[in-house]
C-alpha cells in the first residue's frame, strides 16, 4: 500500500478494528508530467473486507477548525458537505440515498451532453428523472429535519459562547423553493415537473440545474443574514455553536459521544470563548485538539491531557 492506517476503538463496550488502505493502480499516459496515478481505497472492519458506505459511521467524529468560520460565509457546497457527513455517519439510509443521487445525477448530466449533440432523445430522460425525484425528497426531508434539530441544540450554545441571546436561525433553503413544507410524494412531484420546466436550459448548458446538489441553508442572526452581514467575530462564534451541537445530535442519536477533534481553534479565540469551549468538551471522552502554544489550554484541561509534543 501506499498509505494504511488502522483505529482501535470502543463502540458501545464492543472492541472493534476499522482498517483504511491507499493503493496506486497502474501509471496511466497523462496530460501533464507523461503519466497520471490513480490511487484505490481499500476497507477493513476486524479484518473483513468492506466497502466505503460500510465503514462510514464506524468511526464518529467531529471536526472543529479554523476553517470552520466559511461554513457561515463561504459558499454553499460547504454547508451541503456539514450537512452530508453529519447525516452520513448517523443514518446509513440517508447515506444509501445521497450515493444512488450522485450516481443518477452523473448519468443524467451524461445524457443531457448527448441530447445536445443529438446522440440521444429527450424521452431517454424519464428513467433518470424519476430515480431523481425519489431521491432527491428523501435527501431533502432528512435535510430538513436534521437542520430543525441542530438549530434547537445551537440556540443555546451561542447564547453561552457569546452572553447574548440574539435568536439564531438555520432555514434550509432548496433549489426548488418552498419544497420543504411538502409531503414526500408532494416533494416528489413538484420536483419532476420543475425538472420538465428546466429542460431546455439544462440540455443547452449540459448539466442538471435542480436538485440536493444545489440546495443551501441560511444561517440569521437576530433576524440579518449573518452570512451576508456578520463580522469574522460573529461568524466563527456561529460555526463553534454548530459543531458543539453538531456533538450533542451525534451523541444523543448514537447513544454515545464522537470523537471531537479541534484544530488550532484556541488561537483565533478570545480568553473567554476559549475558555467556555473548553468546558463544553471537558466532559467528553476523547478530545484531541492540536496547538501551537499550551499557553492558550486551561491548567486543568491539561491536568487530564496527555500531551504529544511534535517538531520539525
Amino acid at each position: 500500500p501506499v498509505a494504511r492506517v488502522v483505529a482501535d476503538v470502543e463502540r458501545a463496550g464492543t472492541p472493534l478494528r476499522v482498517e483504511v488502505a491507499l493503493r496506486a493502480l497502474t501509471p496511466r499516459p497523462g496530460p501533464s508530467h507523461g503519466e497520471a496515478v490513480g490511487v484505490e481505497k481499500r476497507f477493513k472492519v476486524d479484518g473483513l473486507p468492506q466497502t466505503a458506505s460500510q465503514v462510514v459511521g464506524q468511526v464518529r467524529a467531529v471536526l472543529f477548525s479554523t476553517s470552520d468560520v466559511e461554513l457561515v460565509g463561504g459558499a454553499p457546497a460547504l454547508r451541503r458537505r456539514f450537512l452530508d457527513i453529519a447525516l452520513c455517519q448517523l443514518d446509513r439510509h440517508y447515506l444509501r440515498h445521497l450515493q444512488r443521487y450522485q450516481r443518477v445525477l452523473a448519468q443524467r448530466n451524461h445524457l443531457l451532453r448527448r441530447i445536445a449533440q443529438g446522440l440521444a432523445r429527450t424521452q431517454e430522460l424519464a428513467f433518470w428523472d424519476e430515480e431523481l425525484a425519489t431521491h432527491r425528497s428523501a435527501i431533502t426531508s432528512e435535510r430538513g429535519r436534521f437542520l430543525a434539530e441542530l438549530q434547537e441544540a445551537a440556540w443555546p450554545l451561542h447564547t453561552t459562547l457569546t452572553g447574548e441571546s440574539n435568536a439564531l436561525d438555520l432555514a434550509y433553503a432548496p433549489a426548488l423553493p418552498a419544497a420543504c413544507e411538502a409531503t414526500t410524494e408532494g416533494l416528489a412531484e413538484r420536483f419532476r415537473l420543475a425538472l420538465k420546466e428546466a429542460l431546455p436550459r439544462e440540455i443547452e448548458i449540459g448539466s442538471t440545474q435542480i436538485g440536493p446538489h444545489r440546495d443551501d441553508f441560511l444561517i440569521s442572526l437576530a433576524g440579518v443574514n449573518a452570512g451576508v452581514y456578520g463580522s469574522r467575530g460573529q461568524r466563527r462564534t456561529i460555526a463553534l455553536a454548530l459543531r458543539l451541537a453538531e456533538v450533542c445530535l451525534q451523541t444523543a442519536h448514537a447513544g454515545e459521544p464522537p470523537l471531537i477533534l479541534l484544530d488550532d481553534v484556541f488561537s483565533e479565540l478570545d480568553p473567554r470563548r476559549r475558555g467556555q469551549v473548553m468546558e463544553a468538551i471537558s466532559g467528553y471522552q476523547q478530545v484531541i485538539l492540536t496547538t501551537t502554544d499550551l499557553g492558550l489550554v486551561s491548567p486543568e484541561l491539561l491536568e487530564q491531557a496527555c500531551v504529544c509534543r511534535v517538531e520539525g
